[in-house]
């Protein structure tokens, strides 16, 4: 099941898009396009990637990756209107890596829930080869629309949107519609997802096969 393109009602970032205007809620950097799962360029802090960012994208563009617009927005009964940047306040706790002695699983899908998100738990699987790193990421899902913003360690804050292509069967992707530089590149090289439920929790969980490293997000 294909979840179709929405736009997420938070900060607009000026039509990122087409003026080619990076977009942060802190800082006019681009986001770390590196690691736990990229290896693209370097971060908006100047440091190289393939260090574990969270924010890191794989430089391939989605096989059906879309390109957000203000008809988008008009079409799919959101609130919001025209284009706007993934930038979403950012107040989730710092979380540490983890490491785990066993191969990184395969998501078995769930229906992705809109709502906003925590960062709560990072794990480096066998063989991984990220470098453990803190995290404070708060994400926010409308639709197909992801939106994030936070740091590593202490690094700037750092702010992005994506737009997901999933199935219930559990693969997915999410492809970058800003700021600029993340136009067309795969958040994290995350490939599989699963959605948990455990009394009033939802999780959603990615998790990479090629970087073998997952990240759990958590409603609020």
């Amino acid at each position: 099941m294909n979840r179709r393109l929405a736009i997420l009602p938070f900060v607009a970032c000026g039509l990122a898009l087409a003026l080619a205007v990076a977009c942060s809620s802190s800082d006019s950097s681009t986001p770390d396009i590196n690691s736990p799962t990229g290896d693209a360029a370097s971060g908006g802090d100047g440091s190289s990637g393939g260090d574990g960012s969270m924010m890191g994208t794989d430089s391939s563009p989605a096989q059906d990756a879309q390109t957000a617009d203000a008809s988008d927005a008009a079409n799919d009964g959101n609130s919001d209107s025209g284009l706007v940047c993934g930038a979403v306040t950012n107040t989730a706790p710092v979380i540490n890596d983890t490491t785990s002695a066993s191969t990184v699983p395969v998501g078995t899908g769930g229906t992705i829930v809109d709502g906003v998100y925590f960062l709560t738990a990072t794990t480096n699987y066998l063989t991984s080869t990220i470098t453990p790193k803190s995290h404070t990421y708060t994400a926010n899902i409308v639709g197909t629309a992801f939106g994030i913003e936070g740091h590593d360690n202490s690094d700037p804050t750092v702010a992005a949107g994506f737009t997901i292509t999933s199935a219930n069967t559990g693969t997915i992707t999410l492809v970058g519609n800003c700021p600029a530089d993340n136009v067309g590149k795969n958040f994290g090289s995350f490939d599989s997802y699963e959605v948990a439920t455990v009394g009033a929790t939802t999780t959603l969980t990615f998790f990479s096969s090629t970087k073998k490293n997952s990240a759990v997000f958590t409603k609020q």
